[in-house]
C-alpha cells in the first residue's frame, strides 16, 4: 500500500517538474505511476493533494542532502561551496527547470494557502539550515550573509532554467566567494 502511494508520488514529483502543476492532469499520473484510478483515490482525494504530498517528498530531499553538506563547513567560504555544489548536484541529477516551490507559489499562488505554506516552510527551512550554518562558521552577521547568499543560489536556480545550468551556478559561487572574502 505505502509502495503505491511512493510511486505516485515519485512519478508526479518527475511530472510536476517537467510540466508544472497546472499541466499535469491525473491520467497522466496515472499513466506514469502505472496504478489504477481506484489505487490513487485510496491515497490521494486528487491531484491537489498530490502536489502537496510532492511538495513534502521534494522539500524533505533537498532540506536533506542541504543539511548533510553545511554539517562540515568550517569556515563561510565552506559554507557557499556546499551549498552551489548542492544545487549543481541537484541539478545534474533531477534537471534544471527551474524550483518546483516557486512553480507550486506561482502557479497556485495565495489562493490554495496550504500549498503557498508549505512552498514558503521550505524556503524558511532552507534559510535556517544556511544561517545554522553560517553562525557556527564564525559569521560575524551570519543573518545578512545567508540573505546574499540565497539570492545568489535562487538567482543560479531562476537563470539556469533559461541559459546553461552550470555557468549560472559557477557564476553565483565566484560572487559569493567575493562577497565573504
Amino acid at each position: 500500500m505505502i509502495e503505491s502511494r511512493q510511486a505516485i508520488v515519485e512519478r508526479s514529483n518527475d511530472l510536476f517538474y517537467e510540466a508544472g502543476f497546472v499541466g499535469v492532469s491525473i491520467e497522466a499520473v496515472l499513466d506514469a505511476s502505472g496504478l489504477s484510478r481506484g489505487t490513487f483515490y485510496k491515497h490521494f482525494s486528487g491531484k491537489h493533494d498530490v502536489a502537496l504530498a510532492v511538495l513534502e517528498y521534494r522539500g524533505t530531499k533537498f532540506e536533506g542532502a542541504l543539511a548533510e553538506a553545511l554539517a562540515d563547513a568550517a569556515d563561510t567560504r565552506a559554507v557557499a561551496v556546499a551549498l552551489f555544489r548542492v544545487l549543481r548536484e541537484w541539478q545534474r541529477r533531477h534537471g534544471a527547470r527551474g524550483c518546483l516551490f516557486q512553480t507550486a507559489a506561482s502557479e497556485y499562488g495565495r489562493r490554495h494557502a496550504d500549498v503557498f505554506r508549505l512552498a514558503s516552510d521550505h524556503k524558511i527551512r532552507v534559510r535556517g539550515l544556511v544561517e545554522v550554518a553560517l553562525h557556527r562558521a564564525g559569521a560575524t552577521d551570519y543573518r545578512r550573509a545567508a540573505d546574499e547568499l540565497l539570492l545568489l543560489f535562487e538567482g543560479a536556480v531562476a537563470l539556469g532554467q533559461f541559459h546553461d545550468h552550470e555557468r549560472q551556478i559557477d557564476a553565483a559561487e565566484r560572487a559569493a566567494a567575493a562577497l565573504l572574502a
